[in-house]
């Protein structure tokens, strides 16, 4: 497995695609279905949520990927999980989260210190990752706090749960979108014996994308 640094990503530039996909696997959904999802899928850019029992080894999903599509996913244990962005050819180690939520000063400055780690061309545009809880790096108005900055085109927030507060959240991600993209895909809460699944798109300050219900997860796709 040949590990990279974002500054030798090439391959996302030239890729056939523009589409971004979006997948929030059920709880009830093994490791190997997650990963015959994803080979289906012929979008330039498929997201997985963060860290779930389910979400399948780095290796597997290159594996079994398409030429051109990168795949963002956080495997390898839960008190040592790390994000991985990965193609057939390429596999990316990214910063690792910095806080889950109310953030202090330090860490702040921490996520605006590794945010450029955590972004990648995507044909004319710039991707980038703000995992989980970062998310509350912005105020509700889509303003940063601290004024730190944090510039994006696409920005894409996988978390590991649904994080409810949706009166809050709902609000910050649209105001995030003017102007720009930004995608939540999150996963089922641990347990639960009814669908919580998670996948939102917005652009321009509005929600946008078909949700689509398969046999072991909802997906929702965007071209940007």
């Amino acid at each position: 497995m040949k590990l990279e640094s974002n500054a030798s990503i090439l391959l996302l530039q030239q890729n056939r695609s523009m589409k971004i996909t979006a997948i929030s696997p059920f709880n009830t959904a093994r490791p190997r279905s997650i990963v015959e999802l994803v080979s289906e899928i012929d979008s330039g850019l498929v997201i997985l949520p963060g860290y779930a029992d389910n979400i399948p080894s780095v290796a597997a999903i290159q594996k079994h990927l398409k030429p051109g599509v990168f795949v963002f996913l956080e495997s390898a244990g839960k008190e040592q999980s790390k994000p991985w962005f990965v193609s057939r050819e390429q596999t990316i180690l990214m910063p690792a989260q910095v806080f889950g939520r109310n953030p202090r000063a330090q860490e702040l400055r921490d996520l605006e210190t590794c945010f450029p780690k955590r972004t990648f061309p995507l044909v004319d545009r710039q991707v980038s990752f703000i995992l989980c809880g970062e998310i509350n790096a912005f105020q509700p108005d889509g303003s940063t706090k601290k004024g730190i900055e944090l510039p994006f085109d696409v920005l894409i927030n996988p978390a590991h749960s649904r994080m409810g507060r949706w009166n809050v959240l709902d609000p910050k991600l649209t105001a995030l979108s003017k102007g720009r993209v930004v995608i939540h895909v999150a996963n089922n809460t641990t347990g639960s014996q009814r669908l919580t699944t998670d996948v939102r798109i917005y652009a321009n300050g509005e929600k946008v994308g078909n949700r689509e219900e398969k046999a072991d997860a909802v997906c929702m796709s965007y071209e940007v």
